[in-house]
């Protein structure tokens, strides 16, 4: 028996920790960054959000939709969704890759990662789409664990690479 308002809180709290770290980061990054820097920072991560919808085809809330009704027929549709998303990445890297020197004009951000932004948006869409399945079977401490372990482990190596390795703008894109 799940407790629901428990479970409520507990992913809740995990998300609000999660959403807490990169608001702290922020006045590092601002001082690190200078502002043509971190105004490409902000425009890629404008265009890796309107990227993710594409790619990811919303394949997390049907995968919910099927869990709740079907359970059993979960592994093929998952696949198949997988192969879309597969599909749609190399698409939209291609449309990416098409209008890749007028985007780094735009956005002030290299054709090379501007490539590769459906790559890191289809791989956005994989880590939300396990972080899904793992809240449907209520398996908080996975979710917890790995939301916060990535945010945590992503920060760290971009302070490193920003403040050791003074890789500015790219520190935070690797």
């Amino acid at each position: 028996k799940v407790n629901i308002l428990g479970s409520f809180g507990a992913y809740t709290l995990s998300n609000a920790i999660n959403s807490a770290i990169p608001f702290f980061l922020l006045p590092i990054l601002t001082s690190y960054l200078d502002p043509s820097a971190y105004g490409a920072l902000t425009n890629l991560n404008t265009l890796v959000n309107l990227v993710i919808p594409f790619v990811g085809i919303n394949i997390m809330t049907s995968i919910q939709i099927v869990y709740a009704k079907r359970i059993e027929v979960l592994p093929a549709y998952l696949s198949s969704g997988l192969v879309l998303m597969l599909v749609l990445t190399v698409f939209a890297s291609g449309l990416l890759w098409v209008f890749s020197d007028k985007l780094e004009v735009i956005l002030g951000v290299p054709k090379s990662i501007i490539i590769l932004t459906a790559s890191y948006c289809t791989y956005q869409n994989i880590v939300e789409l396990v972080m899904a399945i793992w809240r449907m079977e209520n398996k908080l401490l996975n979710f917890a664990v790995f939301r916060i372990g990535r945010t945590l482990l992503e920060i760290a190596i971009t302070l490193t690479l920003i403040i050791q390795f003074d890789w500015s703008f790219e520190g935070a894109v690797a």
